[in-house]
């Protein structure tokens, strides 16, 4: 118990609520200490408690219209400090909900930032703020969900009323809820409701919107946007050339600050003939990922066709040859021996444009000698010498 007679308090040394961390905001006096931040009824109180045996009171703070200092949470940054105030609302100080935003980069002389009213008229009781929102539980208005990105502008993107009756200032409804688990529920206490389990449904922090279409250009343009919550620290554009089975990093791109959504768009030109996929990686200042779906775009060849190998040649064991068509349409692939006997056939069938067809001569089942490939379609009519060594 910190029995402080300054920090503000209706009981020698009393704290309603407290949130205790390893300070890592950017005070320099501070960070690596534990720091305290208290909710004492009648003021906001930051405490040092590295010391256990003697704590000692840092700044104390109160704000226009106190009716009863309740509970406080800090942003993940631990540059603001979300404070909710119990009476203020139904003592009348206010209309509607109030939470009030505190500058804490100075813990030596906590600011007033801003006051957020709410939409209701209903109490707020306590408050948990993961990554960029801030979870409430309500009273009579429910659980709301705050977006607090920009501290100084907090704006309500969600709320679950569990307690549809009224949104008076009444202590009935939600009076806590509990947001950190690994996917997005919350478990929200209703007094007389019972407990509910919600899924906010956030809008996503990485959207994709390419859709590029087979062309003959050899680049693509791709389109993203990030959303305004997002704390980005790099964005990485991935890659899967025709052929290849591992994303190969493209570019990587450092986050940026900005208000609002953020759009990007980024070339990747020199594009060989085939099918490429794509895909965008997004990795937040906390070190959390999110992976787009993945687009895919053909390339189409500027001739009828494109055509590798067959290599190595001679060969001993296996030869590969690839053919990329501009224009679907049917294919024969046959390997025939210098006599012109037909030895194998490949392919004989339809293929599609832009993909790269994989074709494998197995010199091992031939003996050695010289053998023809050819391929034959409606846009193409080719040979190519093979040479098995045994």
């Amino acid at each position: 118990c910190f029995a402080d007679p300054s920090t503000g308090r209706s009981g020698t040394g009393y704290t309603h609520d407290a949130q205790c961390v390893i300070y890592e905001g950017p005070d320099a006096d501070y960070q690596g200490r534990e720091v305290c931040f208290n909710a004492n009824e009648t003021a906001l109180n930051i405490a040092d408690v590295e010391d256990k045996n003697n704590p000692a009171t840092i700044a104390n703070a109160t704000y226009p219209q106190i009716g009863y200092v309740h509970q406080a949470w800090l942003t993940e940054d631990h540059r603001f400090l979300y404070v909710d105030d119990e009476l203020d609302e139904q003592q009348g100080a206010v209309d509607r909900t109030r939470t009030l935003v505190f500058d804490v980069t100075d813990l030596d002389s906590p600011a007033l930032e801003t006051s957020y009213l709410g939409s209701t008229g209903s109490i707020d009781h306590n408050q948990y703020i993961d990554g960029n929102y801030s979870y409430q539980a309500n009273y009579t208005s429910g659980f709301r969900l705050l977006n607090v990105a920009e501290p100084g502008a907090p704006k309500e993107v969600a709320f679950f009323d569990t307690f549809p009756d009224d949104n008076d200032p009444t202590f009935e409804g939600a009076w806590s809820n509990y947001p950190f688990f690994e996917r997005p529920m919350v478990l929200v206490s209703s007094i007389g409701e019972g407990l509910f389990v919600v899924e906010p449904r956030l809008p996503p922090i990485l959207s994709f919107e390419s859709r590029p279409e087979a062309s003959q250009e050899q680049g693509v343009r791709l389109q993203w946007s990030i959303s305004a919550t997002a704390q980005t620290d790099r964005i990485e554009i991935e890659q899967k050339p025709p052929g290849v089975t591992a994303w190969q990093l493209v570019r990587t791109i450092d986050g940026k600050d900005g208000v609002g959504v953020r759009e990007y768009e980024f070339l990747v030109d020199e594009l060989s003939p085939g099918t490429h996929q794509f895909r965008i990686r997004h990795t937040s200042a906390q070190g959390a990922t999110q992976t787009s779906a993945v687009t895919t775009t053909r390339v189409l060849p500027s001739d009828p066709y494109v055509a590798t190998g067959p290599v190595p040649t001679p060969v001993q064991n296996q030869a590969n040859f690839t053919i990329t068509l501009r224009e679907a349409q049917d294919l024969r692939v046959v390997l025939y021996d210098v006599m012109g006997r037909r030895v194998r056939t490949l392919h004989e069938g339809t293929v599609e444009a832009g993909v790269v067809q994989r074709f494998q001569i197995q010199g091992a089942q031939r003996a050695s000698g010289t053998y023809f490939l050819r391929v034959q379609g409606e846009s193409v009519q080719l040979t190519r010498k093979v040479v098995v060594v045994r």
